[in-house]
């Protein structure tokens, strides 16, 4: 699911893709939804697991905020734009 979502967002160029009837669009501010240029990396922060997708030249992930796996450890990512890498984390809380 994490790549459908991933190629959508950025293959639409837009952070919500969806037909006018689904989502009416504000379109004073619509232009700060835009993916054009394609940026490097695109956080998409929400309660889904970690991901991580490239695609273009641009890398999604998804780091979960503020999670626990089951050994008590907390989950972070950490980004490096210039290598074009994401590593994702667990350490001691």
């Amino acid at each position: 699911m994490w790549g459908h979502l991933t190629y959508t967002l950025l293959q639409q160029s837009h952070l919500c893709p969806l037909p006018l009837l689904q989502q009416p669009i504000y379109w004073q501010h619509d232009h700060a939804m835009h993916l054009y240029p394609l940026p490097h990396a695109v956080v998409v922060a929400d309660t889904s697991p970690q991901a991580q997708q490239s695609h273009q030249g641009c890398t999604m992930f998804n780091p979960v905020s503020n999670q626990v796996d089951q050994a008590g450890k907390s989950l972070c990512a950490a980004v490096s734009p210039r290598q074009e890498v994401v590593g994702f984390l667990r350490f001691e809380v």
